[in-house]
């Protein structure tokens, strides 16, 4: 044990200690999914509260959807199934569905603006992107989660799969597949789908490497590139796969076999990744290298290196 560690073990009754033992040799059960993610999560008390679905006057709402789709059929008869003027309104008859919890007939519309968009733009157009994601939505809603994720990686393919150039939307929309990758597999409901996660997992993966070798990238980026693979990495290590596998079926998935072969080398890519990222943060601010070390610890803390976690929470 690190000398700080010591001198504060030293000032602790030995009765506070014995419970501390047991709560260290407790939490070592407490990383799977079944116990973080699925039933206990951090809550941000400062975060506004989240809307409720299907709140408001349903009644108008209904009434309004109506209206709307009565218009959307005299303007079809008008200027045909394909206009481009369409997209826009037929998507927002998507979002009435949606906000009355009429997904499959959010669904829908969202794929009839969908196909508007691809006519008229090609089938790479960025244009479609926010009907992508109300779908993504609205399929994750019914439980059918691989539809979801599979929407969210067609907005990663349309930015380039991570290889290019990153601009702030292309950022933002893979960060937040891979987010939405990692919220799939631990919903109690997806059954914890491998195939979903190894795929996102390796894009992550994949586009990490190939950001890092452009030398124009950013700190920002680098470091929420750096942090979205780490906590990949988290899920990764903290997953029974034998016992996942046995609930969702994949047990002779070659996804399963990549994953329990990595959990070996997880540790070390997580460190490898913290120290690489406190090392390009050279120049930035006393406070964003402090909580890169905190999160190093975090990770040594988490996987057992009690004595190299005092060391980065000391530094």
């Amino acid at each position: 044990m690190p000398k700080n560690c010591r001198q504060g073990a030293a000032s602790v009754s030995p009765l506070l200690l014995l419970l501390l033992l047991l709560l260290m040799a407790v939490s070592a059960q407490a990383h799977l999914p079944e116990y973080f993610g699925r039933k206990y999560v951090l809550l941000d008390v400062a975060a506004a509260p989240a809307t409720l679905p299907c709140e408001g006057d349903r009644q108008a709402l209904r009434e309004q959807a109506t209206r709307l789709q009565d218009a959307l059929d005299s303007a079809v008869l008008d200027a045909g199934a394909y206009n481009s003027g369409l997209a826009d309104p037929v998507g927002e008859l998507g979002k009435l569905y949606a906000s009355l919890c009429n997904h499959p007939a959010a669904l829908n519309a969202y794929r009839k603006a969908l196909q508007i968009v691809r006519v008229n733009d090609g089938l790479s157009t960025p244009a479609q992107i926010p009907y992508l994601k109300a779908l993504a939505d609205s399929y994750q809603a019914i439980g059918d989660f691989e539809s979801a994720q599979q929407s969210m990686r067609s907005i990663f393919r349309i930015h380039g799969m991570g290889q290019g150039e990153l601009n702030e939307a292309a950022l933002s929309d893979s960060l937040g597949y891979f987010a939405r990758a990692r919220t799939i597999f631990i919903d109690p409901r997806s059954r914890g789908d491998m195939n979903l996660f190894f795929e996102a997992f390796k894009d992550s993966e994949h586009m990490l490497e190939a950001q890092l070798q452009r030398p124009e990238l950013n700190y920002a980026a680098r470091e929420a590139l750096s942090l979205s693979q780490l906590r990949n990495l988290y899920l990764l290590l903290g997953t029974d796969f034998v016992l996942m596998s046995g609930i969702s079926g994949d047990a002779t998935s070659p996804a399963v076999d990549f994953m329990q072969r990595s959990q070996m080398l997880t540790y070390g890519k997580g460190r490898k990744l913290l120290e690489e990222l406190i090392e390009s943060a050279a120049t930035q601010s006393p406070t964003t290298r402090a909580m890169l070390y905190f999160r190093l610890g975090n990770w040594q803390q988490w996987n057992a290196k009690w004595g190299q976690a005092c060391d980065s929470y000391a530094l």
